[in-house]
C-alpha cells in the first residue's frame, strides 16, 4: 500500500480518514477516532491496520445489523447508526513512537481513559486499557503492576476521606398486624 505524503488514507468499507504523511512510519501509537462531536480512544501496533479493522467491523455492523455488545465497537456503531455518520478521522494523540516502551503506550491510554471517563461524547466500550498479544509479556506485566499500584493508592485515599464516625442505623420500624 502507498501512502501519499500531502493526502490522507481513507480506509475502505466505512471511510475512516487517517493522516498517512503523520502515521506511516509510525508503530505503537495512541489515537482518537472522530465520529462528528464524539471519539474513540485507542492503540495500535500499526494505526492504518487497526483502524481498516474498525472500519471493516463498522461496515459489517451496518450492514447486517448485527451488533455485538462485547465489542469494542459496540458504541461506535450505535452512535454512527442513530447520528448518521458517514466519516471518521484519526488525530494522533502523541508524536512518538512507543516501540519497546509499550507499558508506557498502555498507561498513557488509561490516563486518557480515566479522564474522560465521565465524557458523554467517549465511544469506548470499556475504561480498562486492552493489552492486546503484540505487547511483549514484560511490558504488559509493568503496565498491570502500574495499574494496581494506583488502584491501590485510590482505594486508601478513597477510605481516608470517609467519615470516621459513619452515621447511626435508624430503629427499625415495626408493624402491628393485621385484625388484632
Amino acid at each position: 500500500m502507498a501512502y501519499s505524503s500531502t493526502t490522507p488514507y481513507l480506509t475502505p468499507k466505512y471511510h475512516i480518514e487517517v493522516p498517512t504523511h503523520q502515521v506511516y512510519i509510525r508503530e505503537a501509537s495512541p489515537y482518537k477516532v472522530w465520529f462528528g462531536s464524539k471519539f474513540y480512544i485507542g492503540k495500535g501496533k500499526s494505526i492504518v491496520q487497526s483502524v481498516e479493522s474498525m472500519a471493516t467491523y463498522i461496515e459489517r455492523a451496518l450492514r447486517t445489523g448485527k451488533n455485538d455488545d462485547t465489542s469494542l465497537y459496540y458504541h461506535i456503531v450505535a452512535y454512527v447508526k442513530r447520528a448518521r455518520i458517514i466519516k471518521g478521522r484519526v488525530e494522533l494523540i502523541s508524536d512518538e513512537s512507543f516501540i519497546g516502551r509499550e507499558a508506557e503506550l498502555l498507561i498513557l491510554e488509561q490516563t486518557l481513559l480515566d479522564k474522560h471517563k465521565d465524557d458523554p461524547n467517549l465511544l469506548n466500550n470499556s475504561f480498562d486499557a486492552y493489552i492486546p498479544k503484540w505487547i511483549p509479556a514484560e511490558q504488559a506485566e509493568l503496565f498491570i503492576q502500574w495499574k494496581n499500584e494506583r488502584d491501590a493508592a485510590n482505594k486508601a485515599k478513597r477510605n481516608k476521606n470517609r467519615p470516621a464516625n459513619k452515621h447511626k442505623a435508624k430503629p427499625k420500624r415495626t408493624v402491628a398486624p393485621k385484625g388484632k
